[in-house]
């Protein structure tokens, strides 16, 4: 819970159930907790138990036997959760008698606070926070402008003769498009609000598929070695942004290599132990599939590792590459319900380390199954649904030049109103929409042609489309794409009709 600017305190904003007790509430930094209870069970004793150092205030709506009980469990007070007031709750806070803080060697609270430093509340920076806002409001309709760009953009380059006078402007508006791109995903990577496409991935194959970029990123004084370990089991993540990932470790690596040196990438399977519990008691219990990026750079000093994941922090000793880079990398690895964290010392490198829970789900025990099989796109009739009309226009443009029959509509009703008419072999679908949402339209469609297939698409980071009929997740593209990248995804899914 970000920190209110008449408050004057660091709140820690818990609900419950399910059960709050995290890395995230052992670690973080903050003045008191808010448990905000929709329902029993309430594990006051718990929350209690993981921060003794911090007064508990309990919203619940319980008679006064629970409440007194909960205050016996370590509660300050119990307020009722339908009709508190934050007068009420700040004078809790501010009446509660100090208790004492947790003792920590300072190596592991560096440790600490080096990997929870986005997780806990951002009250140290409210400003972050209002980055992490910003960047979820405004998505929506910067991607569809991005979309409108991106596709002109690409539309001129191919169409314009390579000695064009107009073809450097093209190309210029392109780049530029694609380098906003990066930064929204970026930000929303940092807010940990962006849409991940998971999926059960071999994670020794993810690192194999990034090394000749991070070889092209690192240069020819940089060595790329790797150890990756065999039998490991499959992890759930998102391919490209894992290689993103990378990518953005290696540059780091590159500026505090400046001489040369080597990178190196380990994974191996991984039982947590007590003693590492001991020195990071945030990390669950179990077995993890591990990927460490180590380099032989220059190290960073002691009092930087805390800050390291913080958007645009950078020192003349720790990594210079100042900007968006490593706070993206947290976001999609915490998104991912991952672990990680930074050992370094001054002239001895820097060791990262990610921990992913191996995927158990039914999924993991096939291999891969990527269908290759080309469409001949001539017969394909399309539904295209998007209430933006510069996107629209130009979906219709850009899937027409690779040869589909397209008909569009701007709304779910719109749709609706000309679809028994039609036999379309796929729906290609905004998620947000005016009236009906393209989900609802999905599931409308879904009655009288069971076997449609949809794609859903948005620039919304909040879009969420579930699952179909089978319980498979329904298949997706974010905003802004390239006409490749809409194309190759559509004959996936009609290949495998």
């Amino acid at each position: 819970m970000p920190q209110a600017s008449w408050s004057g305190l660091r709140l820690l904003l818990l609900t419950a159930p399910p059960d709050p007790v995290t890395e995230e509430l052992v670690s973080a930094s903050a003045d008191a907790i808010i448990l905000d209870c929709v329902g029993e069970p309430v594990p006051v004793a718990a929350v209690a138990a993981a921060r003794p150092d911090l007064p508990i205030v309990v919203l619940a709506d319980v008679d006064r036997a629970r409440a007194e009980q909960m205050v016996t469990e370590g509660a300050e007070t119990v307020l009722p959760r339908s009709g508190a007031r934050i007068e009420d709750v700040l004078r809790a806070i501010r009446s509660a008698a100090p208790r004492p803080a947790p003792m920590a060697p300072t190596g592991e609270r560096l440790a600490r606070d080096s990997e929870s430093l986005l997780a806990r509340p951002m009250t140290d920076a409210p400003q972050l926070e209002a980055v992490g806002r910003l960047a979820g409001g405004v998505a929506h309709d910067y991607n569809n402008l991005l979309q409108v760009i991106g596709g002109n953009a690409e539309h001129l380059v191919a169409n314009l003769a390579a000695d064009s006078p107009l073809r450097g402007a093209a190309d210029a508006i392109a780049t530029a498009g694609r380098r906003a791109t990066q930064l929204t995903q970026r930000l929303l990577a940092f807010g940990r609000q962006q849409r991940l496409v998971t999926t059960t991935s071999d994670l020794n194959a993810v690192v194999a598929t990034a090394i000749p970029r991070l070889r092209e990123q690192l240069g020819r004084h940089v060595r790329v070695e790797t150890e990756l370990g065999t039998g490991l089991p499959p992890v759930r993540v998102d391919r490209d942004q894992m290689v993103t990932v990378l990518t953005n470790l290696a540059i780091n690596a590159y500026e505090a290599m400046p001489e040369g040196g080597t990178f190196t990438l380990t994974t191996d399977l991984c039982a947590i132990s007590d003693d590492m519990r001991a020195h990071r008691p945030w990390l669950a219990t179990g077995r993890f599939v591990r990927l460490q990026v180590a380099d032989t750079g220059s190290g960073i000093e002691e009092q930087a590792l805390p800050h390291l994941f913080e958007p645009f922090y950078t020192t003349k000793r720790a990594w210079r590459g100042g900007g968006l880079g490593l706070a993206a990398v947290y976001g999609v690895i915490k998104q991912s319900d991952g672990y990680i964290w930074v050992d370094s010392r001054v002239g001895e490198g820097t060791r990262i380390t990610i921990l992913f829970r191996p995927d158990s789900s039914d999924l993991a025990q096939a291999p891969d199954a990527r269908v290759a099989t080309p469409v001949t796109p001539p017969a394909i009739r399309l539904l295209v649904v998007e209430d933006d009309d510069g996107v629209r226009e130009l979906l219709e443009s850009m899937l027409e030049h690779h040869g589909f029959a397209v008909a569009t509509a701007a709304s779910a009703e719109d749709a609706l109103a000309f679809e028994p008419h039609r036999d379309f072999d796929l729906l290609l679908t905004d998620v947000v929409l005016p009236g009906r949402s393209g989900p609802e339209l999905a599931r409308d469609l879904r009655t009288r042609a069971p076997d449609l297939p949809i794609l859903f698409m948005s620039g919304h980071t909040g879009s969420v489309v579930g699952a179909g009929s089978d319980g498979e997740a329904e298949a997706f593209i974010q905003k802004p794409f390239t006409s490749a990248m809409l194309v190759a995804r559509i004959r996936e899914m009609l290949a495998g009709k």
